[in-house]
């Protein structure tokens, strides 16, 4: 497999809110009740556990002698109409924040400050919303690994990301952010929406000095990018020989590895928490001695196909000294080419313990302990529970068993529980592990529960037969849940009209098992009380939308009762997108956004709502890829909370989908 490359407005004209909207046409027969499909969610396995590290940098650490707001005090055009390059590049000045208001700010050429001993320097998002733009031109992007933002290198420290989106433009070459220093790297609240067809990826950071250290957190870049591009979710610059620690990111459907240690890099990289999906080559590939993944939700359910990059979909790659996996959830389920979900090539003692492995993919290891560099290398296994339906298709061992180890005498797997039900498949398969010990452990495989390859003194005892070993139950989510629909009810709902038209479905969904449907008449519906939360201003929260046959909805929030809110009109059949402060019954137009894109019947789009302390809201449409379709935005303070709500004005056939509803 091939590694990467190194390297504010007056009140328009007032109208009746549904006075826009065609009333339904169509009679629905009497006695139309709720679903009653419930979905129980377990607790997750993989949440994050006993938090144990401490985080080694924070925004106390810095010094900031001078404070700008980069739309007030230095004149960066917030529309995203103006680039901000060269304001930009002029104030990367060690002790100096630029705080950025909500708005779209457009990035079309390079910063680069590399080199020159840059520290206590900070970019910050202060606002719901704050946007960069990456919109660099083909003439400045002509090749790859091309970085918008390059900060720090020799003697740089303290150096500050927080609080803004990213928003991948229409770039050949989509360019990546570097951020490299000796000590003190702190990247908070960062979210990469689009599609990123760029051969670097989105990020690299790096921390060069042995008593340095880094933390990462809440970074997510859902949207991954292009099969072929070679793009890295997030790579641990090659020098680096510091810590590094990422807690609660996202990195999903990146071609060329998700999360990705450099052999080159001997610092150790900590994975708190989090989500890594669907990931090409690694989800997470760590090097640095002592490296650990903790608590995380490692999934691949869907394969990648270029050929450029073939497929070889591992969830976890251990080449690191010492590594630890503990309390994780890792899903192998892809009709796809893997190792195993769990692959482990270094050297030291590695540890995997209190973890959950379903692996439905034929001829794949659960966990596979390759033939280390340097011996000695035990594999201790302890509480690792295995599912899973994977078969044993072909000949000879490999894929034969659900744990497998290689040249690694004196291994232990203690307290293991392995369910196969796929054919021909072992439990546990040791191949010169002389010395090693299965101990207390489950077995309910379809062939041998231990096979012993030139493997000799191995104990095995008070094992046995049974089937009680617990799947993986990862329920990690970037949001905060306002409602999701999966308790199978809208008990927590009350009705302007129609309540026979809305019900709880299990299909279509976007997220979960559960999404509302709202359909064939005029149906109003709010929540006031009784979700989990509600969103606020300084929230950024997010419906996911559905309509089928020439739908229509408003999705509201601040809602006070079914007279006073503000809500945004998704109109599918006529390709708008408008957002209204509805007061006294009557609804006030404050923005629309109406040219330049279509929008397809059974599709999934997401609303992004960014609504700032101060009154500012935007108001984003995205397809499923995160590639922005409509955006419209307006500064309005009547209300600062409120409940969510639904309105859908249908005829006959028509039906509209809501699912999701969270805070970011």
């Amino acid at each position: 497999m091939p590694e990467t490359t190194e390297n504010p407005t007056p009140d328009p004209p007032t109208f009746d809110r549904r006075s826009y909207l065609k009333l339904a046409s169509c009679s629905l027969m009497g006695g139309t009740t709720l679903g009653t499909a419930t979905s129980t969610a377990s607790s997750a396995q993989s949440g994050t556990g006993d938090d144990t590290t401490t985080q080694a940098v924070g925004s106390d650490d810095f010094q900031f002698d001078t404070v700008y707001n980069v739309v007030d005090d230095l004149g960066m055009d917030p529309t995203g109409e103006e680039p901000i390059d060269g304001i930009l590049d002029e104030n990367i000045r060690s002790n100096t924040k630029l705080e950025f208001p909500q708005g779209e700010f457009r990035v079309t050429d390079f910063t680069f400050d590399f080199g020159n001993g840059l520290h206590d320097f900070g970019m910050v998002g202060v606002e719901p919303g704050a946007t960069i733009v990456l919109d660099t031109t083909d003439d400045v992007t002509p090749s790859s690994g091309a970085a918008w933002l390059s900060l720090g290198g020799k003697d740089s420290y303290n150096l500050l990301y927080e609080g803004l989106r990213h928003d991948v433009g229409g770039a050949s070459e989509a360019p990546r952010m570097q951020l490299i220093v000796d000590d003190g790297l702190l990247v908070r609240d960062v979210l990469h929406r689009g599609t990123h067809d760029g051969s670097q990826g989105p990020f690299l950071f790096g921390v060069r000095t042995s008593s340095g250290s880094g933390l990462i957190k809440d970074l997510h870049a859902p949207d991954g990018a292009p099969d072929g591009s070679g793009a890295v979710g997030t790579f641990v610059e090659m020098n680096t020989t510091g810590e590094l620690e990422f807690r609660n990111c996202q990195l999903e459907g990146f071609p060329n590895n998700g999360l990705y240690q450099s052999k080159r890099s001997t610092g150790p990289v900590r994975v708190i928490g989090g989500q890594y999906r669907n990931n090409n080559i690694s989800n997470v590939r760590l090097v640095g001695a002592g490296s650990e993944v903790r608590g995380c939700c490692v999934t691949v359910d869907t394969p990648h196909s270029d050929d450029s990059f073939p497929t070889n979909m591992r969830g976890i790659w251990l080449f690191a000294h010492d590594a630890i996996v503990r309390n994780c959830d890792v899903s192998l389920t892809a009709e796809t080419v893997s190792d195993g979900a769990i692959v482990v090539a270094g050297s030291g003692t590695t540890q995997i313990r209190d973890t959950h492995i379903e692996i439905d993919t034929d001829d794949t290891a659960a966990m596979y302990a390759v033939s280390p560099d340097a011996t000695p290398a035990p594999i201790r296994c302890i509480n690792v529970q295995v599912t899973g339906d994977a078969a044993h298709t072909s000949g000879g061992y490999p894929g034969s068993a659900a744990l497998r180890a290689y040249g690694r005498p004196d291994s232990v797997f203690k307290s293991c529980c392995i369910e196969q039900t796929g054919t021909g498949r072992d439990g546990v398969l040791l191949q010169y592990c002389d010395g090693s010990r299965i101990v207390d452990s489950t077995f309910d495989v379809t062939d041998d529960r231990v096979v012993l390859d030139n493997s000799s003194n191995v104990i095995r005892r008070r094992n046995k037969s049974g089937t009680s070993c617990q799947p993986p139950s990862c329920s990690y989510s970037p949001t905060t849940l306002v409602d999701g629909f999966e308790n199978g009810t809208l008990a927590e709902y009350t009705f302007d009209r129609s309540e026979s038209g809305a019900r709880v479905v299990s299909s279509p969904t976007e997220r979960g098992t559960n999404a509302l449907e709202i359909g064939d008449t005029s149906t109003e519906l709010i929540s006031t009380t009784g979700l989990p939360t509600y969103p606020e201003a300084g929230d950024s929260f997010n419906y996911w939308i559905r309509g089928d046959g020439a739908a229509d909805s408003n999705l509201s929030y601040g809602v006070q009762g079914h007279d006073d809110r503000y809500f945004v009109r998704v109109d599918i059949a006529n390709d708008d997108l408008i957002l209204f402060r509805y007061e006294d019954e009557t609804a006030h137009r404050l923005d629309s956004d109406s040219t330049g894109y279509g929008l397809s019947q059974g599709s999934w789009y997401e609303l992004v709502v960014d609504w700032s302390t101060d009154g500012n809201h935007m108001v984003t449409l995205r397809d499923v890829d995160g590639v922005r379709i409509a955006r419209v935005s307006a500064t309005d303070s009547t209300w600062t909370d409120g409940g969510v709500g639904y309105d859908a004005y249908l005829g006959c056939g028509e039906r509209i989908y809501v699912d999701s509803v969270g805070i970011r």
